[in-house]
């Protein structure tokens, strides 16, 4: 046999596996990681872009005004106002995402905050009744919230909570009903709505994800615009599907995305959708955790980061 022909085959071929490796990671990798892809995969309008940092503290417009992220959450403010039109009154404006740490709750507390230092009278409220996340940013105690309110065992003022921002109201979701889908479906729940857009400029609603129960489709009907957050890394292509079928077919309206999340090194344009802020946000999502990519996608990764080695 042709001994050198059989090492130069073998070298080619311990060459090649790498690449293999790298061309089979990008054929299964279907997270979206730039936001090129994430305008291919929808044509929904692009509000916002919010960088990536780390931290354990989601309050980063309150705690931090003048900083980079609260520009970004400015921009995505003031690009909500294309999806509801300037028609004056109360703006319900409603948040959601595939699936559960993507980012919507962090994103829903750093808008009600911008509206809140703004001096529009604001109240953000946790209608994701099954995971309560709210009250422990804010540190108010989730004895009492939306949920007891909807069975009937308190007031309305008795759920609505002060924060630090003297235009920002939160009403947290309150301990996990067993039957939370009614409760937000409920007429209670719409004339919950209703009463709020009496007393305040603007509603948040921080609604549960619409990847896993179809609530926040029905709680899209009242409100004015919604939010569908995005996390760079995170979200799976597929998972865009249903809401941009839903937003094409007309049964979705007033609809925008907000990128979270997004690594600053990739870089950034302009231009896309409604145009976006840009800031360094807290990627606080505890439900990533224990989140790990797939072995074929890690090893992909680890040979890319050894060819980038200088």
């Amino acid at each position: 046999p042709n001994v050198k022909a059989t090492k130069a085959a073998i070298i080619g071929g311990l060459l090649a596996l790498p690449l293999l490796f790298i061309l089979l990671g990008e054929i299964l990798d279907s997270k979206i990681r730039n936001i090129k892809e994430l305008l291919n995969a929808t044509k929904i309008p692009l509000l916002g872009v919010i960088g990536n940092n780390s931290h354990e503290n989601m309050l980063t417009v309150l705690d931090q005004p003048k900083s980079s992220v609260s520009e970004a959450f400015r921009g995505v403010r003031a690009n909500v106002r294309f999806l509801s039109g300037e028609n004056g009154g109360s703006k319900v404006i409603l948040v959601t995402s595939s699936v559960g740490g993507e980012g919507k709750t962090y994103v829903s507390i750093n808008l009600a905050s911008v509206l809140g230092l703004s001096d529009k009278k604001t109240i953000l409220l946790g209608m994701d009744l099954r995971k309560p996340k709210i009250f422990g940013d804010f540190k108010i105690d989730n004895k009492f919230g939306i949920s007891n309110y909807l069975t009937g065992e308190v007031e309305m003022s008795q759920i609505i909570n002060k924060t630090r921002i003297p235009n920002l109201d939160v009403a947290t979701s309150g301990p996990i009903p067993p039957n939370p889908s009614e409760l937000l479906m409920s007429d209670k729940n719409i004339k919950f709505i209703e009463d709020l857009k009496k007393m305040y400029d603007f509603i948040i609603i921080d609604s549960p994800p619409v990847g896993l129960v179809a609530d926040s489709y029905e709680l899209m009907k009242h409100s004015d615009a919604n939010i569908y957050v995005v996390r760079h890394e995170y979200t799976e292509k597929y998972m865009l599907k249903m809401i941009t079928e839903k937003y094409h077919g007309g049964e979705i309206g007033h609809l925008g995305l907000v990128y979270n999340d997004y690594n600053t090194k990739q870089g950034y344009g302009y231009g896309y959708g409604y145009g976006y802020g840009y800031g360094y946000g807290y990627g606080y999502f505890d439900e990533d955790k224990n989140y790990k990519e797939p072995m074929l996608i890690r090893i992909r990764n680890k040979v890319q980061s050894l060819f980038n080695k200088k």
